[in-house]
């Protein structure tokens, strides 16, 4: 963004630092469906801005008043930018950006103003949550989902700007100023025949992770000091038996014949209950693709593959399991199905599935191999995967493997406790669980099965 297109230039005040509020969050429409009251600019203030209270930027006057802003044209720069109408551009992105939680509610508007809530101060180091990053994909995936480019989150657009629109409040981010926002790549409701002023492009909105993970203190994933890679002890291996079975061993053990899992050495009982359930949901929702995350030496992916699913992720961080299972599926000619590939919790999902399985995963991803933090972080990046039902094992503060281990005390501080009550909440925050299960005589280890609403990521209770 070249500094003459600077829609909220934040500038220290006296007294208090104003800041704009975030993009907007609750219904597409008319505002009106929303349950949001247009008032005029002096309805809502009830009295003129006094001067210490406001901050003006090239083409915007902000006000602050407690937790609500105002934004008016109210600078004489503006002038040159009136073709571009970039408050009703602004107030169409709102309107679309309503229904998601993250963003800032919009709460009245007028041919020359906008009135919204106040969404914090920009973030900086000092202030940037622990998982920003995984925030900051939903933001973006929230935009694309509804076709929206802010195209103007940081300038310059490189990995060291001078200034960015990403807002924090209470440890949670938002997004601001959406003048030169567009909706699949057009003009946002045709208010103008001009898009962006000329000789200016459009900055990326992903590289504003890279500008975040500058600011980020540095947060280093667990990794096993005895092996090359990943976190796990038990080294992958497998070989071939005289009669072509395929015997793999590591995390998991289980061997492998002609396309069919024929054998599984340890926790039979656990990924027979996986076989049934993966049966049960195709045929609730005609579920064809699925995503093993975390899936070490490839059982649940076989699994899957065997019982009728024609595309299956096989996600992991560790290089020498995906080397390995990646060998066993050529070897059964399973490679259009079976799609192994090197994986970090945290980084975008390939795309999207009906199916999501995350066995044994929570407690390294909560704050050791990952910067989450929080559940409601974990099952927010979890719903980027566009999956219909989660199927995720709950690994307890109890458990001999914490109990040995320490995973609460392996990486950053957490941003809450690691209880099955707070996960709980979590999920029931995105869908509905349909079963919970024990494994027998190993009461620590859960599964739970959730059904995500229909709304899907577009609605959420804080």
């Amino acid at each position: 963004m070249n500094p003459l297109l600077l829609a909220f230039a934040l500038i220290p005040v006296p007294m208090m630092a104003l800041v704009l509020p975030a993009t907007a969050a609750t219904a597409e429409s008319d505002p009106t469906s929303a349950g949001v009251e247009v008032l005029t600019h002096r309805d809502l203030l009830g009295r003129n801005p006094p001067p210490s209270h406001f901050e003006r930027g090239v083409t915007s006057r902000i006000v602050k008043y407690g937790n609500t802003v105002v934004k008016t044209p109210g600078t004489p720069r503006a002038v040159r930018f009136r073709h571009f109408n970039l408050l009703e551009r602004e107030v169409c992105v709102l309107k679309l950006l309503q229904r998601f939680p993250w963003a800032a509610r919009l709460l009245g508007s007028t041919n020359t103003n906008i009135t919204m809530a106040y969404m914090g101060s920009p973030v900086t180091k000092a202030t940037l949550p622990g998982d920003y990053d995984s925030q900051l994909r939903k933001i973006i995936f929230d935009m694309k989902s509804v076709g929206v480019r802010h195209n103007d989150i940081m300038f310059p657009c490189s990995a060291k700007p001078g200034k960015h629109e990403v807002m924090v409040q209470n440890g949670r981010l938002s997004l601001i100023d959406f003048g030169w926002a567009t909706i699949d790549g057009q003009v946002p409701c045709n208010v103008s025949k001009h898009m962006f002023v000329p000789g200016w492009k459009p900055c990326p909105d992903s590289r504003i992770l890279e500008v975040l993970g500058n600011l980020s203190s540095t947060f280093t994933a667990y990794k096993n000091a005895h092996r090359p890679s990943g976190s796990q002890g038990e080294v992958p291996q497998y070989k071939i038996a005289s009669d072509s079975t395929i015997l793999v061993r590591g995390y998991q053990r289980y061997n492998l014949k002609n396309q069919q899992v024929t054998e599984i050495l340890s926790y039979n009982v656990k990924f027979e209950w996986i076989r049934k359930t993966l049966m049960r949901v195709r045929d609730d929702i005609n579920a064809r693709s699925l995503m093993d995350i975390g899936c070490s030496g490839g059982l649940i992916s076989h699994l899957a593959q065997e019982v009728g699913y024609t595309t299956v992720l096989s996600l992991d961080h560790d290089a020498e399991y995906i080397k390995m299972l990646n060998e066993i599926v050529v070897l059964e000619k399973l490679s259009p199905v079976i799609r192994p590939r090197t994986f970090s919790f945290g980084d975008a999902f390939p795309s999207k599935v009906d199916v999501v399985v995350m066995g044994a995963l929570i407690h390294w991803v909560f704050t050791c191999t990952a910067n989450f933090g929080r559940f409601d972080s974990i099952m927010d990046y979890l719903m980027t995967t566009g999956t219909r039902v989660l199927i995720i094992e709950w690994v307890d503060p109890e458990d001999s493997a914490i109990k040995s281990f320490h995973h609460d005390k392996c990486g950053s501080a957490p941003q809450e406790p690691y209880t099955e009550s707070l996960f709980q909440r979590a999920l029931l925050r995105m869908g509905t669980i349909e079963d919970r299960w024990a494994l027998p005589n190993h009461a620590t280890r859960i599964f739970y099965t959730v059904r995500f609403d229909a709304r899907g990521n577009l609605t959420a209770a804080n």
